[in-house]
């Protein structure tokens, strides 16, 4: 995730994830290391300091679950119960009969951080007539939508995306497949 060198020390921090099985079932666990270490042949691990440290623990038939956060980390947002809550019979009434077929769900999501906070954010696609969305995450766990605020509320079909570093600036630009162009956008 990150490496800088000062003087004869190299300094990391990276993501770690772990899963494994224990006697009551599975577990997972992410955190981040802040690492320390020399610079010299060869390279040795100095310290490790550990931070934000979570566990997923396993329900009652000892597998891990996972439970709908959508209403808690969305509902802040005006977006998710007028659009994103919404059935699949609900838009193709109001749909332009020729955007039906893009209503069967071929879209997806891209998870990446696009303003350099250290936290996932979320830019959902969206069948054709319906708004991409670009959900920012906020340190208390919610989300903000920032799809119109940073012009990526795109209206016609996206079949893929990418947030990725085209530029090398250090930021995650976004690179859309729409419906017959690939359109690419510089953060």
């Amino acid at each position: 995730m990150h490496i800088e060198l000062r003087g004869d020390h190299a300094f990391t921090k990276m993501l770690f994830e772990m899963r494994g099985r224990k006697p009551e079932g599975w577990i997972q666990a992410t955190s981040t290391w802040h690492c320390e270490w020399t610079t010299g042949a060869p390279h040795r691990l100095r310290s490790v300091r550990v931070t934000d440290y979570r566990e997923a623990k396993p329900g009652h038939d000892g597998r891990i679950e996972f439970a709908d956060a959508a209403p808690a980390v969305l509902a802040g947002t005006g977006s998710y119960p007028r659009q994103l809550a919404q059935s699949f019979d609900y838009w193709r009434a109001r749909s332009d009969k020729s955007l039906v077929a893009d209503l069967l769900g071929a879209q997806g999501v891209v998870v990446a951080d696009v303003n350099g906070d250290d936290l996932d954010d979320l830019y959902v696609l969206q069948p054709g007539g319906l708004p991409n969305r670009l959900f920012i995450r906020q340190a208390d766990g919610t989300a903000r939508d920032i799809s119109a605020e940073a012009g990526v509320d795109i209206l016609d079909f996206c079949r893929s995306a990418l947030l990725v570093d085209l530029d090398n600036d250090g930021d995650q630009d976004l690179a859309l497949a729409l419906a017959w162009k690939l359109v690419l956008m510089e953060n």
